[in-house]
């Protein structure tokens, strides 16, 4: 009954505010959403106590149930690769000898949601479940602890790799000192994991690095009195990560600069506490969590910066409420879950971007390539690829089968700002033997966007050979 009052008194209190680009969306529930997941525009997903889990297939207008409630499970993070394929990971509430515990459960579908089914971890009832991320549908690490509270207790943090979407579990690291919070995988071979005592909310998180799959990790770094919970790689050597802070490093994790709002309090402010970060690109990072003064005084906090953390601004404040998650599907809008089930939804992502922002975001330029066909046996044999950057930065460009296999790099090296121009004549990089007709893809890749076209080989009248792009970026 107290819940029902305070998820009622939430609500009325939003939709008696006035924030012109936000709108709340009615999730059908009243418990705390503790994650919330977007694969494009319309399909999304949100996770949270008594074993929720919901979603949309309208943008947010209208959620529904995909999984029976259930008092004694309590999921944390949920996250799909496509419209089908999804995986939740919590924790399932137990008693063992007249004490509460959790035990880590993760969840798969395939088929959007309309069933799930329990991926066998190997560990018992005394490991709980702190994170997870996965790179495919098939591929992906979780975190689960043992905090050594329990009589026959060990205490230890474990990393648990799956190349099977979940069916099969392999110990890649262990640790006996430190538990394991925040995962961020770049891709299949890298990522980073974040380790700390937890003992103290001021503890020092050591920063672990594989770049082979997790089959070695190896530390690289420290953040300082913070206990890291959420983590992003932005690209190759760009990470945040947050939990009473954030943090960000720009070189691969050796070093990390922090911004605290937490300590010390300046007379009058709340102090905030972020709980679930996003980032588009290294400049544009939002913040979710907590601003309070006591238990009793909370606020539900979204902040932004357009700079990298030069600066920051406030863009969503609600009385009243806690904020858990964060997720900004591209130019299509960001979604916030919190307590009682609250959903936000904002369409004007970069309404509050200048235009110099707004042109800083997009580190470089593409245009068509040109001659577009092309014909390798005439007087011109090659396609020119152009583009300009507004900054010195590592550019890789790499020609793709549609299989993903690499045919060649034209380009891997730091550029200055400017124009700068490549040539593709066709050829592969085994001994310059011209490809087969097909489908092809080129990327370039730096720092933050990654803009891929793609290529039509084709062989016609014998001994023609003509290249067709089609232009289509993608930021990633």
């Amino acid at each position: 009954m107290r819940e029902c009052f305070l998820a009622f008194l939430t609500l009325l209190l939003v939709r008696s505010l006035s924030y012109s680009q936000w709108e709340i969306q009615n999730s059908g529930v009243n418990v705390t959403l503790r994650d919330i997941c977007f694969v494009d525009s319309l399909h999304g997903w949100a996770v949270g106590n008594r074993g929720t889990i919901i979603a949309t297939n309208d943008g947010g207008r209208s959620w529904a149930r995909e999984f029976d409630a259930v008092d004694t499970v309590e999921f944390l993070r949920v996250k799909f690769l496509d419209q089908q394929t999804g995986f939740v990971g919590g924790n399932r509430i137990t008693q063992l000898l007249g004490r509460e515990g959790r035990q880590a459960i993760v969840l798969r579908t395939r088929d959007g949601g309309m069933r799930w089914e329990e991926c066998a971890l190997t560990y018992g009832a005394e490991f709980f479940f702190t994170d997870m991320d996965f790179v495919n549908t098939d591929r992906g690490l979780v975190a689960i602890n043992n905090s050594g509270a329990g009589s026959s207790s060990v205490r230890k943090g474990i990393l648990l790799r799956t190349e099977n979407g979940g069916q099969d579990w392999k110990v890649v690291m262990e640790n006996k000192l430190l538990l394991v919070g925040a995962l961020a995988l770049r891709d299949y071979d890298h990522a980073y994991s974040f380790w700390a005592p937890f003992f103290d909310n001021f503890d020092n998180t050591d920063v672990y690095y594989t770049q082979n799959a997790g089959l070695e990790w190896a530390r690289i770094g420290t953040i300082r009195e913070d206990l890291v919970q959420r983590a992003k790689c932005v690209s190759d050597a760009i990470v945040w990560a947050a939990w009473f802070k954030a943090s960000r490093t720009v070189d691969g994790g050796q070093t990390w600069v922090s911004w605290n709002w937490f300590s010390p309090v300046l007379v009058g402010e709340k102090r905030f506490i972020p709980r679930d970060i996003h980032a588009l690109g290294p400049e544009n990072i939002w913040l979710v969590g907590t601003a309070s003064t006591s238990l009793s005084d909370l606020e539900g906090v979204l902040i932004r910066t357009s700079n990298s953390g030069e600066t920051w601004q406030k863009e969503l404040q609600i009385p009243g409420a806690s904020f858990q998650s964060v997720d900004v599907v591209s130019r299509d809008g960001t979604w916030i879950a919190g307590s009682n089930g609250l959903i936000f939804h904002s369409k004007g992502i970069l309404t509050s971007v200048n235009e110099n922002e707004s042109r800083r975001a997009t580190p470089f330029k593409v245009e068509q390539n040109y001659p577009n066909p092309l014909t390798l046996f005439s007087a011109t044999r090659q396609t020119t690829i152009r583009f300009s950057l507004t900054r010195q930065r590592h550019v890789t460009i790499t020609i793709y089968d549609v299989l993903g296999r690499v045919v060649k790099t034209l380009l891997s090296a730091v550029t200055i700002p400017g124009m700068h121009i490549v040539t593709w004549d066709g050829t592969s990089a085994a001994g310059g033997i011209r490809v087969s007709a097909g489908v092809y893809f080129y990327e370039l890749r730096s720092e933050a966007f990654t803009v891929r076209n793609k290529v039509l080989v084709i062989y016609c009248l014998g001994k023609l050979l003509h290249l067709c792009v089609v232009h289509v970026l993608a930021e990633v």
